[in-house]
C-alpha cells in the first residue's frame, strides 16, 4: 500500500473516531435521553441536536465519509472496508485521551486481534 493511501486511511478513520467522540461529549453533556414521553424526549433530543458538539460530530461524519468516498476511489472495496476496522483503535485511544476513560487488557487484546486482522487483509500473496 502506498504512503498516500495510508495516509487517507488513517486521516479518514481519524474523522470516524472524532465523530463518534463528538457524539459521547454532547450526549454526556446533555444527560440521559428519557423515553417516558414525547414531552420529557423532546427538549433533550432538541438541545442535543442543537448542540456544537453534536454539530462538530456530524461534521467529522461528513469529512470521513467523503475521506472514505475517495478511498473507495483509490482501492478495492474488500480492502477499504476492513480498513475502517483501524476506527476502534483511534477511538480506543481518543477514549482514553479526552473522555478519561480506561482500557482494560482484554480491550487492548481485542485491538489487537483488530490489527492483525487489517495486516492479513491487506497482504498481498504473490
Amino acid at each position: 500500500m502506498t504512503l498516500p493511501k495510508i495516509l487517507l486511511v488513517i486521516v479518514t478513520n481519524v474523522f470516524f473516531a472524532a465523530s463518534s467522540v463528538f457524539f459521547k461529549l454532547a450526549v454526556d453533556k446533555i444527560g440521559k435521553f428519557d423515553f417516558s414521553s414525547i414531552a420529557a424526549f423532546m427538549p433533550v433530543a432538541i438541545r442535543f441536536l442543537l448542540s456544537p458538539l453534536f454539530l462538530f460530530g456530524i461534521a467529522a461524519g461528513i469529512a470521513g465519509s467523503a475521506c472514505y468516498y475517495v478511498m473507495l476511489s483509490r482501492m478495492n472495496l474488500n480492502v477499504a472496508y476492513p480498513l475502517l476496522s483501524l476506527g476502534y483503535i483511534f477511538v480506543a485511544i481518543a477514549s482514553v485521551l479526552f473522555l478519561n476513560e480506561s482500557l482494560h487488557l482484554t480491550n487492548w487484546l481485542g485491538i489487537g486481534l483488530i490489527c492483525a486482522g487489517i495486516v492479513l487483509i491487506t497482504l498481498k500473496t504473490q
